[in-house]
């Protein structure tokens, strides 16, 4: 935009424009209207009542519900470490029972065998009999 204003020495009774809507104040008393206006419109800004929290009380306010929840998520994650290492105790758990049942039927068995052979090489008289079933 190209301001058309004539130099401050010359005297001349058309106003000076910046353009053909805006003119230039010329002097305070053309100011002091506007910073009236200026003032009724800060006036009329709203303003925080009593009871409402200020900025600062908000933000501890988000500030300690954040701490919380970070004292929360650290809390779950040594829960869920905690979880982990009872599962892995419980797979090991199950892995030495599995073996030593594995280990425990193949002495049973042999033992069964065995047994069973001993058993075999007595002579199957009704004195025999009698003596094993009575065991």
């Amino acid at each position: 935009m190209r301001a058309r204003e004539t130099s401050p020495g010359l005297h001349t009774s058309e106003p000076r424009t910046l353009d053909k809507w805006f003119t230039i104040a010329q002097g305070p008393a053309e100011l002091e209207p506007l910073e009236l206006q200026l003032k009724q419109l800060l006036r009329q800004q709203p303003r925080p009542l009593a009871g409402e929290p200020t900025l600062k009380a908000s933000v501890d306010a988000e500030e300690k519900a954040l701490a919380g929840l970070r004292s929360q998520a650290r809390q779950a994650a040594e829960r869920a470490r905690k979880l982990e290492r009872i599962r892995v105790a419980e797979c090991s758990m199950k892995k030495s029972i599995n073996m030593h049942d594995a280990s425990e039927g193949t002495h049973l068995r042999t033992e069964a065998t065995r047994l069973s052979e001993m058993l075999g090489s007595i002579a199957a008289t009704d004195d025999a009999v009698t003596r094993i079933e009575d065991a």
